[in-house]
């Protein structure tokens, strides 16, 4: 809840970010018009619109594990509205790390995933974008010949990954499916 009472002691870059949170909970069709809006008051009070809408972004991330699809979906809306391409990527970082922990299969990411490794800032930036595109590439592979259960036993995060899933695939290299 937003009061204004909040203002003088949270700061500015604080009531945009609850600003934001607001036009997600809505199904406002006219969203992008309101975010506008939004990005006029912040300059008129001198906030950083992008800066609050990462925070936005990855307090979602954060706080949201029970709904990882939905944190996700809101993440990526909220891409379209930053304009700084750092902050861009940084929260397509967070997301792409959000689906590697989703138990269910995560929504397509890599169309925005190469989106943002395109508009990285640097070297940094890009191989970690690339690394969290791979990983969930080898995640989805796993996932669709082993079902969303294997993503424990397989997890392309954990460094035994590879033996694991060799050792799978001989054990079961009788199956048409395994392949």
């Amino acid at each position: 809840v937003l009061l204004l009472a909040d203002y003088p002691s949270k700061g500015e870059e604080f009531v945009v970010k609850e600003l934001i949170k607001a036009v997600l909970d809505t199904t406002d069709e006219d969203a992008d018009a309101t975010v506008d809006r939004i990005r006029s008051f912040a300059d008129d009070v001198g906030a950083d619109f992008d800066a609050a809408v990462e925070r936005c972004a990855l307090e979602l991330c954060d706080g949201n594990r029970s709904n990882i699809s939905l944190a996700i979906t809101q993440s990526k809306k909220m891409t379209a509205w930053c304009r700084s391409p750092s902050r861009v990527c940084s929260i397509v970082l967070r997301m792409l790390k959000m689906a590697l922990l989703s138990r269910d299969r995560p929504l397509d990411l890599t169309d925005i995933a190469r989106e943002s490794i395109q508009l990285a800032p640097d070297d940094e930036t890009r191989s970690q974008l690339n690394e969290a595109t791979r990983l969930l590439v080898l995640d989805s592979l796993v996932r669709k010949y082993c079902g969303n259960g294997a993503q424990t036993s397989f997890s392309a995060a954990e460094p035994m990954h590879g033996l694991r899933l060799v050792q799978h695939i001989c054990r079961h290299i009788d199956v048409p499916s395994v392949l």
